[in-house]
């Protein structure tokens, strides 16, 4: 497409969001609302949850599976349709005690949610998760696993969408979304339909023609534009187009891990946030209380977590890291 057929594209896709302003405002108001909501959930991040550990039956090399949950991955849409899992790259990394293995995996995070309730199902679900991994990547393992108590191993990255996708900071392109849920899609079985960025539905509204009769997103909208003008050829008067809406900020991938005493340190907290927008610590505003840590970056992120126990927050120390972009809280702990 050149750049005169993108400009045409561009004017017929604002030409009909303004025809829809003037028909039906809040028709309108609501398509802007919820196109907000699918992009909040579209450039989300995987959120690490929980790991458990297993190993490749041949080599004994341990194999630790970190579970995220990310909102790009939708839920079934009803009882009959499967969960949708979503595996990441494999990684071989090297530590004190020799060679090991990290694969991450992805799900919802409501379905994660109502999984957790249960610990039958969290084990059933740690066992589904090992049947997947290996036929996705084609390695044989032990259905002998255990949890652990960190809640990621190996190294986070800044992007965490570099778990799963190769170009994690474009990933807003019709190219990667459409790699994405077509290898949910193969690893479930299902038409797993991961979230389309408003970019990709802009350009279906686009490819609508006049006399359909639609729905795109629970709206009427498609519907309504095609009624335009009829009442008597009176053309209504257009309200102002471009709205101000209150767009939620990002809450910033996170990580708490404790830490026994140690090295002449503290019993203590670290927690670990990943700011990949942040260029310098003096962007960040950070709260820290007693039993509750609360960062907010203007027009970017923002992070309330309540701490699990009480920490000693007039000794907390917060580091940043620019090369990795990532905040360290350091919190001794003095509740049990």
């Amino acid at each position: 497409m050149d750049s005169k057929e993108m400009q045409e594209q561009a004017n017929y896709i604002w030409n009909r969001l303004d025809d829809l302003a003037g028909s039906d405002p809040d028709a309108y108001k609501k398509f802007i609302e919820t196109q907000m909501t699918e992009r909040e959930k579209f450039l989300s991040a995987p959120e690490p949850k929980f790991c458990f550990e297993t190993f490749v039956t041949e080599s004994k090399t341990p194999v630790f599976v970190n579970v995220c949950t990310w909102r790009r991955i939708p839920p079934p849409a009803d009882d009959n349709e499967a969960v949708k899992l979503l595996t990441g790259f494999k990684t071989t990394h090297k530590g004190p005690k020799g060679k090991y293995i990290t694969i991450p995996i992805a799900l919802n995070d409501k379905i994660l949610e109502e999984i957790l309730e249960t610990a039958g199902d969290k084990q059933e679900m740690m066992k589904l998760t090992i049947h997947v991994i290996q036929a996705e990547h084609k390695i044989s393992l032990s259905s002998n696993f255990k949890e652990c108590r960190d809640i990621f191993k190996g190294d986070l990255p800044a992007n965490p969408r570099a778990l799963f996708v190769e170009n994690p900071n474009s990933d807003t392109s019709i190219m990667d979304a459409s790699k994405l849920a077509k290898k949910c899609q193969a690893q479930t079985g299902k038409g797993a339909d991961i979230l389309t960025s408003p970019e990709i539905l802009l350009q279906n509204l686009a490819s609508a023609t006049a006399e359909t009769d639609t729905v795109l997103n629970g709206t009427d909208f498609v519907k309504n534009l095609t009624e335009k003008g009829k009442t008597n050829g009176e053309k209504k008067p257009k309200v102002k187009l471009i709205e101000e809406i209150a767009v939620p900020l990002d809450v910033p991938v996170h990580m708490l891990q404790e830490h026994e005493a140690d090295n002449g340190k503290p019993h203590r907290f670290t927690l670990k946030v990943n700011l990949p927008l942040v260029e310098s610590v003096a962007e960040c505003d950070l709260e820290i209380s007693q039993d509750e840590v609360e960062l907010s970056v203007e027009k970017k992120y923002y992070l309330k977590f309540p701490l699990p126990r009480s920490i000693d927050n007039e000794n907390t120390s917060a580091r940043f890291v620019r090369k990795n972009n990532v905040l360290t809280i350091t919190m001794p702990i003095t509740g049990t």
